[in-house]
């Protein structure tokens, strides 16, 4: 009973979805592999300058590109509308917040300390309802990253170069909700002697003060 309180809230309605790319690069390569620094982090890069050029509502609508902080980073003029915006820039109903995580997250397959053979997979979650249906144009994304190349350790850690990949085949899965995805989980963990939940997306929590009754 409890746990059917805790998925009936608002944020277990929350949308996922998950695809996979099957890549293929003319040899295997070598990415950056330290904290702070490694894989995912080249990856979300280059699909970013991608996604700037590939689906920019302003660029699209005839105007200047997203401006750029002083440490370079793009700021998007329509997060409301602009898929880049969208995947890159999240925003609430509430305005916009710098520390909203990305909804959505890739990883290589398989990989070691860094190191990718020439077939691999990327593993692709999207989260949300406009993510969601943004998901073509995240594809999009990562194919063009995979024509411009991941940047690379080259040798012996010396130098950089470009590792190029094409997306040979790709597979969806049927969105499902949070609640959906925590049920089957839950399933898989019956007998389990307790379970926590933690939120890694925002959840905005309404509560009634009981002296003046405001929200």
């Amino acid at each position: 009973e409890l746990i059917d309180r805790i998925l009936a809230l608002p944020a277990f309605a929350l949308p996922i979805r998950r695809l996979t790319l099957e890549c293929e690069a003319e040899s295997d390569f070598q990415l950056p592999f330290r904290a702070g620094f490694g894989p995912a982090e080249v990856l979300r890069g280059a699909v970013g300058e991608a996604l700037l050029d590939l689906g920019c509502a302003s660029v699209r609508a005839g105007g200047p590109s997203c401006a750029t902080t002083g440490s370079g980073e793009a700021v998007c003029r329509r997060p409301k509308d602009c898929e880049y915006g969208i995947l890159f820039r999240p925003t609430t109903p509430y305005g916009g917040h710098e520390r909203l995580r990305r909804p959505w997250d890739a990883h290589l397959e398989p990989i070691w300390a860094g190191r990718v053979p020439p077939r691999f997979s990327l593993r692709v979650s999207v989260w949300g309802q406009r993510p969601v249906a943004a998901v073509a144009t995240l594809i999009d994304g990562l194919r063009e990253a995979g024509a411009r190349g991941l940047w690379t350790l080259r040798g012996a850690g010396v130098g950089n170069a470009r590792a190029r990949f094409a997306v040979r085949a790709q597979s969806r899965e049927r969105p499902v909700t949070l609640r959906a995805e925590a049920r089957r989980r839950i399933r898989e963990l019956r007998g389990a002697a307790s379970l926590g939940v933690v939120f890694l997306t925002p959840c905005l929590v309404r509560r009634k003060d009981p002296h003046t009754g405001e929200q």
